[in-house]
Parts: C-alpha cells; structure tokens; sequence
C-alpha cells in the first residue's frame, strides 16, 4: 500500500495536495493565540532569552472540536520511553473518538480523497481509514533500545515528549508545549529561526529545557495549525516520502515534513516527523 502511494505521487501532487490541505483547515487557532518569540538563542546556549511564556492560549483554543479530544490523549503516556504502558478501555474510547473527530475535517477528508486517487480504492470505506490512522498513529512499537518493551507510539513521540534518560525525543506540538507551559514543566528559552505561513500559523525552531532539566536544544513545530492538520500532512509524508525531505507548500511558502519510520513486527511505522525549511 505505501509503495503504491510512493510510486504514483509526484513532487507537484504534494504541492497541491498540501495547499488543499491548509485552505481545508477550518480549525486553524493562530489568529486566537498570542505568541511571544521574545529573543533568539542557539541550540548550544542555555541562557534564558525569554523571561515569559511562547504561548498564551485562551479557552475558547482549548474547546476547540478536535483540539478538545486531541488534548484528552495526553494523559494516556508516561514520559519515560522505557517504562511499559498499557492501553485501557478508556484510553482506546479516546483514539477513536478523536479519529472519528478529525475523520469529519477538511484536512482528513482531502487525505482521504487523495489516497483514493492514488488507486487506494478501500479508503472510501470508513471503517478502512479508521483502521489506517489507528495503526498509523497509536500502535506501540519497541525502539532498539528499549529491548522488547513496546513503550512507545507515533502519537506520542511526535504530539508529545519522551525522555530516554535527559534528552527528549519528539516536542513538536504546540498545544503539547502550550500545557507544558501552564503546568510549569516547559521553560522556552528562545527562538532559533521561524517561517511564517501567511497568516495561517508559523513553524518554529526553539529551544526549551523541560521539568527543569530535560534539555531540548533544537524542537520544530508548527504553531497555531489544527491537530488534524498536522496529522494529515504526516501522515501525507509517512506514505508518500518515508525518510526522505517531504516538500510542501502554502500559499507559496515552501517548507519541508521530515519522516523516519521504524518496523515492528514488520510493519513499517512512524517513529517520528516534524517540519523544517
């Protein structure tokens, strides 16, 4: 299925398919946040350049109708990548109530369309993309490290933060790091670079040290873009451009998704993606 995908999508399809995607993201929240880049840093310094918070989202941000079930998932993890967890009733109730949410989105239904284009003719079956996000998005894998320990999923590395031992893996949700925030457990420390996506969000490389001491010298992430969104345009990459640059663009701004995948029990999955430029 991902090599069919891969052979048939050209550079100029994911031009225009990632075009379609952000004029289709209705839930975009980047005109209702503040954010405070303040100074810059570098990914080796360790001074504070930013005595106040990056994000400032208000309540009307967090109710949003993806963001809401998006965030309800952030409690299903432990940190810790080799500490084993378990999925509940409950938590599962979650996954798929949040990829039913974004199955309804714009973003999600032009990924759908596209793959059956593509001559994935089973994506017109519901049941089929329900499937194919869950596998995608929330089957835990084992890293090499972590032995057989299946600790990790796509979701969490890439929407939240792991820790193996003090360096942190993945940190490239804004909303992720916007609660960090709240909880005090996320110090920004400064910007390093950032692209502005023409009103509909920015992608930004920071550096951030979190719980006190996990430093995270170099995390990029889109800011003010929709959880189904994001999730549409790594998915997009994972089958098309697997560990390999994934260029993109809105509204002639050109900008990279970069994918690395990892197998487990010979299922080609995420291990991680974020956006560059």
């Amino acid at each position: 299925m991902l090599k069919q995908v891969q052979d048939s999508t050209t550079d100029e399809d994911l031009l225009k398919i990632s075009e379609e995607m952000f004029n289709a993201d209705i839930n975009n929240a980047f005109n209702y946040i503040q954010v405070n880049l303040q100074g810059k840093t570098t990914p080796m310094s360790r001074n504070d350049e930013a005595p106040s918070s990056l994000l400032n989202v208000p309540e009307i941000v967090w109710n949003g109708p993806t963001i809401r079930p998006f965030v309800a998932l952030f409690d299903n993890y432990h940190k810790n990548v080799i500490r084993p967890e378990f999925v509940t009733p409950n938590e599962e109730t979650e996954q798929v109530t949040y990829i039913n949410t974004i199955l309804a989105t714009g973003p999600i239904r032009t990924l759908m369309n596209f793959l059956v284009s593509k001559g994935l003719t089973q994506m017109n079956e519901y049941n089929e993309q329900v499937e194919l996000l869950k596998k995608i998005w929330f089957t835990k894998y084992a890293r090499h490290w972590t032995g057989l320990c299946k600790c990790s999923c796509a979701f969490e590395n890439i929407f939240m933060a792991e820790l193996k031992s003090d360096t942190v893996l993945g940190l490239h949700s804004w909303l992720f790091f916007a609660k960090r925030e709240l909880d005090r457990k996320a110090n920004y420390l400064g910007h390093i670079d950032k692209l502005d996506l023409s009103g509909k969000g920015l992608i930004l490389k920071q550096h951030a040290v979190l719980s006190d001491t996990k430093d995270a010298p170099e995390v990029n992430m889109f800011v003010g873009t929709s959880p189904e969104l994001e999730t549409a345009l790594y998915t997009l990459c994972f089958m098309a451009r697997p560990d390999r640059p994934c260029k993109l663009r809105y509204n002639n701004v050109g900008f990279t998704i970069q994918t690395k995948t990892l197998k487990s029990d010979n299922v080609l999955l995420i291990d991680t993606a974020y956006p560059l430029w």
